[in-house]
């Protein structure tokens, strides 16, 4: 046991410092727990059973004592009860943890905890792999997660996370240097060295230096701070996440012949019938191209949302969907090019016919819409989910509640006046139901107002004030932003969409045809916060079906609720047993080879790259330990690693024998006259009228004679770990 006893202060350190590092990435995404401490035993679950491993492999390598075969087999029996592999849940954990940053959605233990059990496990395996390395690993280890997360901007008070890793990394480097004198001069001490006055005057000088070193930090950043950031930045994260406004040619209804919602709303219009789009297979009844969630009383803002690298819709959505059936459209586009892509409601992925590198499919978590770099002209293929069945799992999991997160859909401007509100206020009524609601309110638009492409223009004031009251006439822009608005002033979260209603018209091959006359504004609700599942509610129809280009007016056809059914029917209510279930993991598989990243590699070509790029780290590692070796002016750690080779090839040698003691047990005639005369420099060297070091080519000769002798008494592995990595 003198290799657990001689590095126990080590082995407690390292296990402290992996948990630190999962600590500090939940601290830098600001991971929500209910126990502060929670995440320490199911962590701890993993990291002991390694530690085990670690010990029992380091010993067997140093001691050759049972008793390590011991730890090996403990650790590695409750490893095997407590942790199983699965790469696929790894990505899974990192692909989640994206859709809720991107989504703007709180973090939870939950979702970092498989990462995090095989972050501390790789942590404590490379800890003891490069342990001769210590302290140097954990301060190069620590490095690395920390410039990773100022580089991606996770490092929101960098004062407070450093605070425990510089009292930890002054204690290591005090601790170690105590050790490393006391093994110096070992030879010529008289007293016994007391191991815990040295703990706790490493404890005290590290808690010194801590706070000086704390304290020295400047709180202004350099002159080349956010030139660096700017530059690590870039280089990390590339172009894997793009905002919104990034995409200049993405679709609005002005690409139809309507205003720019974002620039004007509202306003006479005059369409035309050009093909906008082709669409062939499973046809569905909206294509959704833009969501808009702002509303500033005359406009609706462009979405600020951020898209990343992604053919295929976020499993945080798609579980929701449960065992709804998968359909798939081809969309060919025609007249319209746009770097906006057409999808259903419920999209699965979408993937190009022409897959090139240059024109990758973003995609928004925060509204389901699908981007690409520039416009699209050939035409892709969407996997989506049947909007009937989807929409039924919503409307039987109505919530009146509305967390934190979704807020934003309830946002309204300081200019809506006081008798809108009343009007809604009116409508509603004593409904409770936040479904009934919504249908009282499309009713009653679809009752009341009269569809026209030619309202008049928009004088000042609130847009939906004018529309409800003054002008009382409009087309889908109109119905849509007062539908949307009056939702939300009853508390139900909602957002602003435009895209196309798809009509029954068909071209001579039987591909369905999309034309101008096609373009539609609706509003979507947030029927299920929790699942983030939404709903389209549809007071108007299309300039197509009132049979409008421009001019004249037309009444509505009957609005539909979700599922299809004429909003006139009531709304159906469902037991609470028939409530969907929630229960991650429920949703239909997605058709292999459409829903994955277009970029992932195999997780065996990665595993394999990072093994390499390990052991080519390891082996330069050792090379350098040896020439430090060879080249220090001490001589006492040259030494001690020619006596561990011994002991490894066989010899039993004790601390009290002396070097001419331990050169007669040595067998082979041409180590042991190596040794001697080593012995007699080593000798000369210290106890000398003028002491020097021993020179470095009686050392390698030595060393080169010890480990020919190691490799024909030793097992050939064990030879080979030792020469080339331990």
């Amino acid at each position: 046991m003198k290799w657990l006893k001689n590095n126990r202060v080590k082995v407690l350190v390292l296990l402290i410092h992996s948990l630190m590092l999962a600590k500090l990435l939940m601290d830098a995404y600001e991971v929500r727990r209910a126990d502060p401490f929670g995440y320490l035993p199911p962590l701890l679950g993993v990291a002991i059973p390694v530690l085990l491993i670690g010990i029992g492999l380091a010993g067997l390598l140093r001691d050759l004592k049972p008793v390590y075969g011991l730890f090996l087999l403990i650790g590695a029996l409750f490893l095997w009860q407590t942790y199983q592999y699965d790469t696929g849940e790894i990505i899974r954990s990192v692909q989640g943890i994206n859709d809720k940053l991107s989504a703007s959605r709180p973090l939870v233990y939950q979702d970092f905890a498989y990462l995090l059990e095989n972050i501390v496990i790789l942590v404590l395996a490379l800890s003891f792999l490069t342990i001769y390395a210590y302290p140097w690993n954990l301060l190069l280890t620590d490095l690395a997660f920390l410039f990773f997360l100022w580089a991606v901007d996770s490092l929101t008070d960098p004062a407070a996370v450093l605070t425990s890793f510089v009292f930890l990394w002054a204690f290591v480097l005090v601790h170690e240097r105590i050790l490393a004198r006391d093994a110096e001069y070992a030879t010529f001490r008289v007293h016994r060295i007391d191991g815990r006055a040295r703990m706790l005057q490493g404890i005290a000088i590290a808690l010194c230096l801590g706070l000086i070193a704390m304290s020295a930090v400047p709180d202004r950043k350099g002159t080349y701070y956010e030139k660096i950031w700017m530059k690590a930045n870039d280089y990390l994260m590339q172009d894997d996440f793009l905002p919104g406004n990034y995409f200049l040619d993405a679709f609005s209804l002005s690409r139809t012949g309507y205003q720019d919602s974002s620039t004007r709303l509202g306003g006479n219009v005059t369409l035309d019938q050009s093909i906008a789009l082709r669409l062939a297979e499973d046809i569905p009844e909206y294509l959704r191209g833009n969501t808009k969630r702002v509303y500033t009383g005359r406009i609706w803002e462009k979405s600020d949302f951020l898209y990343r690298t992604d053919n295929a819709a976020s499993s945080l959505v798609t579980q929701a969907y449960r065992s709804a059936a998968q359909k798939r459209l081809t969309v060919l586009p025609e007249e319209l090019l746009t770097s906006s892509l057409f999808v259903p409601v419920y999209p699965g992925s979408v993937t190009l016919s022409d897959r090139s590198r240059d024109n990758r499919i973003y995609y928004s978590i925060q509204d389901q819409t699908f981007m690409v770099s520039e416009e699209q002209a050939d035409p892709y293929t969407v996997v989506y989910y049947d909007q009937e069945a989807v929409e039924d799992y919503a409307m039987a999991a109505v919530d009146p509640a509305v967390p934190e997160d979704r807020r934003d859909y309830l946002q309204l401007p300081d200019t809506i006046t006081q008798r809108t509100v009343d009007l809604v206020e009116d409508i509603v009524g004593d409904r409770e139901d936040p479904a009934e609601k919504m249908l009282a309110l499309t009713t009653y638009l679809r009752d009341n107002y009269e569809y026209t492409l030619s309202p008049g223009s928009f004088p000042e004031g609130d847009f939906v004030d004018h529309f409800l009251f003054e002008v009382r006439e409009g087309y889908c822009v109109y119905y849509a932003t007062a539908l949307t608005v009056m939702l939300r002033i009853a508390g139900i979260p909602a957002r602003y969409v435009e895209g196309f209603r798809v009509s029954s018209e068909v071209d001579t091959q039987g591909n369905r045809l999309v034309r101008n006359s096609d373009a539609h504004a609706w509003a979507e609700v947030l029927t299920d916060p929790e699942r983030d599942l939404w709903t389209i509610w549809d007071a108007t129809g299309t300039a197509r079906e009132h049979g409008q280009t421009g001019g004249g007016t037309g009444s509505n056809p009957t609005p539909t609720e979700p599922g299809g059914t004429p909003a006139t029917t009531p709304i159906r209510t469902l037991a609470e047993d028939t409530l969907p279930d929630t229960t991650p993991g429920n949703g239909a598989a997605p058709t292999p080879g459409e829903t994955t990243s277009e970029r992932n590699l195999p997780p065996w070509l990665s595993v394999s790259w990072i093994g390499l790029i390990s052991l080519g780290g390891l082996i330069l590692w050792k090379k350098q330990r040896v020439k430090r070796l060879l080249e220090d002016p001490g001589d006492q750690a040259f030494l001690d690693f020619i006596i561990r080779l011994l002991k490894e090839s066989g010899l039993e040698i004790t601390e009290s024998q002396t070097l001419s003691e331990i050169s007669r047990r040595i067998p082979d005639h041409d180590l042991q006259r190596q040794f001697i005369r080593y012995g007699e420099a080593h000798y000369k060297a210290r106890y000398g009228s003028t002491p020097h070091s021993v020179a470095a080519a009686v050392r390698a000769r030595l060393l080169e004679e010890t480990l020919r002798y190691h490799r024909i008494t030793s097992s050939r592995t064990r030879h080979l770990l030792r020469r080339w990595i331990l």
